[in-house]
């Protein structure tokens, strides 16, 4: 079996258990990351009567944004815009993606851990563990 000891309640891939997967020899390097817009509003004052002419919107108008990316080495990115935060599912979803996007092997270094449905994401990694590693930085 690939995966092997349990960090965080997590299931990652053999080798080093704070770590992850060892990588696949040759294969393109990917780091992922989850991100959380956090709008703010910004006023500009100026002299009384006299208009600025920049136009500021303000927070409750706009929605959050979750962003799911991954930039490699080569400097390309990748990325997914949702409105709910990602799970192991999501991440599965974007794996699939970026190996049919990226075209050959990947090692993905993924800064977050999801907390949801990691079940399908292990399920997924170990039936793909000739395409597709994955560590999970920090540990």
């Amino acid at each position: 079996m690939r995966y092997g000891a349990a960090v965080d309640g997590l299931r990652l891939a053999g080798g080093a258990p704070e770590t992850g997967s060892a990588w696949i020899q040759g294969a393109e390097i990917l780091w992922a990351g989850w991100l959380r817009t956090a709008w703010s509003a910004s006023a500009e004052v100026g002299r009384p009567g006299v208009a600025t002419g920049r136009t500021f919107l303000r927070p409750d108008t706009m929605p959050e944004v979750n962003v799911l990316f991954a930039v490699s080495n080569r400097g390309a990115m990748f990325f997914v815009v949702r409105p709910d935060p990602f799970d192991g599912v999501q991440l599965r979803d974007f794996l699939v993606r970026l190996t049919g996007q990226v075209g050959k092997q990947i090692n993905v270094v993924v800064g977050w851990r999801p907390n949801h449905h990691r079940e399908e994401l292990w399920a997924w990694l170990e039936s793909n563990a000739e395409q597709t590693a994955v560590r999970f930085w920090p540990t």
